[in-house]
């Protein structure tokens, strides 16, 4: 059964806007974020997480140019690189702002 991915983009989404809010501060553009696994569960109304819905969840976040590790019972880990990541329009206007920030222009 194919997963209702609103709480994946919502979760991509918080996770691309907290990134850039960062780029200003530390100039850095990889970010690590975590979805526990008890979290995901609850969003997707599962008891367990099998392993179509883990390769599911990878292959969203692989569409969008982020690696999702998963680790038995804890959940995911997210690397988010803002130099490989899709992002929306307004999320690149808002990258561009940050990094002239960041570079002091």
């Amino acid at each position: 059964m194919p997963l209702n991915k609103d709480y994946l983009q919502g979760a991509y989404d918080a996770f691309v806007n907290s990134a850039i809010q960062r780029v200003a501060r530390s100039g850095d553009q990889v970010y690590h974020f975590n979805i526990p696994a008890n979290e995901l569960k609850d969003a997707f109304g599962l008891e367990r997480l099998r392993d179509e819905t883990v390769t599911e969840v990878r292959n969203f976040f692989a569409r969008k140019g982020v690696d999702a590790d998963y680790e038995q019972g804890e959940g995911f880990d997210i690397t988010l690189d803002l130099n490989r990541a899709s992002l929306k329009p307004a999320d690149a206007r808002n990258l561009a702002i940050a990094l002239e920030v960041e570079s002091g222009h």
